[in-house]
């Protein structure tokens, strides 16, 4: 038996590395398998070496390009920015969103942070000195981070001589990638105060988030809350009532001879990252159509450029309205868009559309308004230039 054995043994010899923890592999006749072993592990450990140099690469390369602007230590004015415009004339600006793209937004979804190209946006506002300059929201991207709001006092540091009329967009109320914790959030007030702090927005002794201006003697302004979700329902049914009482008074008042709507959400958009807001349609856009004197509805939100002329057919009116996207102050831009509205500035541009604010003035012997966008069509571009206007005669 054990000749028998034996014999196997000289034959085939048993690997005594069979009998072995792998840990601790013998020299013997089964070197070829620790060899083999070896090479595996170098090749694993290279390979993780190479993995984890491009990991860090692409980290370091996107870093750098969703690097942002560190805010200065420039800080709002004591009692806010200046928001009367009352005895004034000459032409005002309009712009939307200057939000700044948040490191998430560059880093995992891809989005371009502009935040030079909003300077070069502000800069040529400033330069050309306006009345005032209606800001249509999102002026933060975070509005419960105090960051956030640094940074758009660092950003509009040339405005700071130049009357400031903001609307709340909803991430000045808080940021959207946090909305289903918003009640945790945001219980401490922040975005409302931080806002309020800079833009005292007041009409007799309560504070609301709309009001309205008269500019010029001439030109009634709206400035109109579209945020829905954020305002409870008697809010909404106050500021809806309050809306219609002053159109109303504006539309028997000879010396109001046009209305303009300004608002965060617009009720058309071609967007694909944003719709049509059914509120701002259902409440707001009845009224600007029935007014003999409205003249332009102007939104934001959607990161771009839009104008829509559209036959209201309010009651007996058929008249053609102009609704106007502009959101062009600085977030990032949709590449891509839809086509389910007649849009007059296709063709004219590509996706993403341009960076830029409107320049809003009165026709010789006040005849109506002159709307003008002027702007950057490339990320780092500067100088702004005119991309496009209409007009607008004030009703006979």
């Amino acid at each position: 038996m054990s000749q028998s054995r034996q014999s196997v043994t000289n034959n085939s010899p048993v690997c005594e590395e069979e009998t072995q923890p792998f840990l601790f592999p013998q020299q013997n006749n089964c070197q070829h398998l620790t060899i083999f072993r070896r090479i595996s592990c170098r090749t694993a450990a290279i390979l993780l070496a190479l993995t984890s140099l491009l990991y860090y690469s692409i980290f370091f390369l996107e870093t750098q390009k969703c690097k942002r602007i560190n805010p200065s230590k420039y800080s709002y004015p004591t009692g806010g920015y200046r928001q009367s415009i009352s005895n004034t004339s000459g032409a005002f600006a309009i712009v939307g969103d200057f939000q700044r793209t948040s490191f998430a937004e560059c880093f995992i979804l891809g989005r371009e942070v502009n935040e030079y190209d909003t300077k070069t946006i502000v800069k040529a506002m400033a330069d050309f000195q306006p009345a005032f300059v209606a800001i249509l929201g999102d002026l933060v991207f975070d509005g419960n981070d105090k960051n956030h709001w640094n940074h758009l006092d660092s950003t509009i540091k040339p405005l700071r001589e130049t009357p400031l009329l903001p609307l709340l967009g909803n991430h000045d109320y808080c940021s959207n990638t946090l909305y289903l914790n918003d009640q945790v959030y945001c219980n401490n007030n922040r975005p409302w105060q931080e806002f309020h702090n800079r833009f005292p927005l007041t009409t007799s002794s309560s504070v609301t988030t709309w009001y309205s201006r008269i500019h010029d003697e001439q030109l009634g302004i709206l400035w109109l809350d579209s945020n829905y979700h954020r305002l409870t329902t008697e809010q909404w049914e106050l500021q809806q009532l309050w809306l219609q009482k002053t159109v109303e008074n504006w539309e028997s008042d000879p010396e109001i001879r046009g209305i303009v709507f300004l608002a965060h959400h617009p009720p058309y958009t071609n967007s694909l990252v944003v719709s049509d807001d059914e509120y701002v349609q259902s409440t707001f856009v009845p009224i600007y159509c029935q007014a003999r004197k409205s003249l332009a509805f102007f939104t934001g939100h959607a990161h771009g450029f839009e104008h829509f002329v559209r036959d209201c057919n309010a009651g007996n009116s058929t008249a053609k309205k102009h609704f106007v996207v502009t959101a062009g102050g600085g977030g990032p831009r949709p590449t891509k868009a839809g086509n389910k509205y007649p849009d007059l500035l296709e063709g004219l541009f590509q996706s993403p559309r341009p960076f830029h604010y409107l320049q809003v003035s009165l026709l010789d012997e006040s005849r109506g308004i002159r709307v003008q966008a002027h702007g950057i069509i490339e990320n780092g571009e500067t100088n702004v230039r005119l991309l496009h206007e209409f007009e607008q005669e004030f009703p006979g």
